[in-house]
């Protein structure tokens, strides 16, 4: 894990850019695009808002995979023996995820409830209210986005599911990319390109209806579409990680990412369709990570203080604003412009992921509470000593006397 003195800002600025695109997309799908009881119609820059919005949860994968790795591999490049335990990262990603998550789902029940019992639309879930047992025990699991619930009770926690996923691929993702770093990337992005052209393959030959789950919102919830994305930003780190100071970083990420600009310009109409930006926004967004990794001044406009204050409530933020967006929603007037919902929504959500954060997430963050419970949580786990890496790490919160130059 990376220690206070090497934490990373501009990350938490990246965080804040990505939790605030989803915020405005999401703002003008319910609020603005289908909300025709309102008195304003979509203008243009809310359709541009939304299709940059729509990239927002892919900035958020990539970081995923970034974050996840830069500790390991940094610990490996000093050339410590156990630069890797998956006993602790499961006990620290389920520390610091599922709480949050919990109190999020929970909330987000108690809404859907509320708008069930008071006859209101089910705002923010493609399953009716989501209320029936099987969506409940579904996202208590996890495995929302595996079953025919992945967006009921609240659209966002998709990417949730999809996330605790990629935990458990990642520990065999980071060891084929410490091997084969060119070979791993690679592969992660074939996988979404034959993933992507099956489910194409399917609509076309259906005369453009398929399976439900073959639709393409589900295709693209599942982890090997995404998983280029969250790769690109393991890659990402592995850049950063072995640039010296006098290095310039690898060309690996940046020419994967030109190949995929092409090939996206080439078959645009089919890249809107099929939805496949993600192999060129994986691409390109590990790019900015690695490039500001090395670049002063870009990190610092990144950590600028309201940016990586925005990131730091970032998956708070998240888990909430649906919830928040579905009261100011039912709140306001019928009469209101269709632009001041979507505003009073945005605030309404970042203030509910603000109190989650303050009230749940920085009690899973503190130091103390992981030196409390990471050690149950590691006896508990030890069994995924089989997994790649898998040797007991150093007991939570130890840092090193010595740190060499990474």
């Amino acid at each position: 894990m990376i220690a206070r003195s090497e934490r990373l800002s501009y990350l938490d600025g990246l965080r804040g850019i990505a939790v605030l695109l989803v915020l405005v997309y999401h703002a003008w799908v319910h609020l603005i695009a289908l909300a025709p009881s309102h008195t304003e119609t979509a203008t243009t820059a809310w359709y541009f808002a939304g299709f940059l919005g729509d990239e927002g949860v892919g900035l958020f994968l990539v970081l995923s995979g970034f974050c996840l790795a830069i500790g390991p591999l940094r610990r490996r490049a000093r050339g410590e023996p156990e630069w890797f335990s998956a006993r602790e990262f499961f006990a620290r990603r389920c520390l610091r995820i599922l709480p949050p998550y919990y109190v999020a789902l929970i909330a987000s029940i108690a809404v859907l409830a509320a708008c069930e019992s008071q006859h209101w639309p089910a705002f923010g879930s493609d399953d009716g209210y989501g209320l029936a047992a099987g969506s409940i025990v579904a996202h208590a699991l996890l495995i929302h986005n595996l079953t025919g619930h992945t967006f009921s009770l609240n659209s966002a926690f998709w990417s949730l599911g999809l996330e605790w996923q990629w935990y458990w691929a990642f520990p065999f993702v980071l060891v084929g990319a410490v091997r084969y770093p060119r070979l791993t990337l690679g592969l992660s992005a074939l996988l979404a390109l034959v993933w992507l052209m099956g489910v194409a393959w399917l609509v076309v030959s259906h005369h453009g209806q398929t399976l439900p789950p073959f639709e393409i919102s589900q295709m693209r919830a599942l982890l090997p579409m995404r998983l280029f994305e969250f790769t690109s930003g393991l890659c990402a780190a592995q850049l950063v990680v072995r640039s010296g100071p006098a290095r310039r970083p690898g060309a690996l990420l940046p020419l994967t990412a030109g190949v995929l600009f092409v090939v996206t310009l080439v078959a645009w109409p089919l890249v809107a369709r099929y939805q496949m930006t993600g192999l060129l926004s994986g691409a390109g967004f590990a790019g900015v990570i690695a490039v500001t990794a090395r670049s002063s001044s870009l990190a610092r406009a990144l950590a600028w203080r309201p940016l990586a204050g925005a990131g730091t409530v970032s998956y708070s933020v998240y888990l909430l604003h649906w919830p928040a967006m579905q009261a100011v929603e039912f709140a306001l007037p019928r009469s209101t412009p269709g632009v001041a919902v979507a505003i009073a929504g945005i605030f309404g959500g970042v203030l509910a992921g603000l109190a989650l954060h303050m009230s749940v997430e920085r009690w899973s963050m503190r130091q103390s509470t992981r030196e409390r419970w990471e050690p149950l949580l590691m006896r508990g786990l030890a069994w995924t000593d089989a997994l790649p890496g898998g040797r007991p790490g150093k007991r939570p919160g130890h840092q090193d006397a010595v740190r060499l130059p990474a």
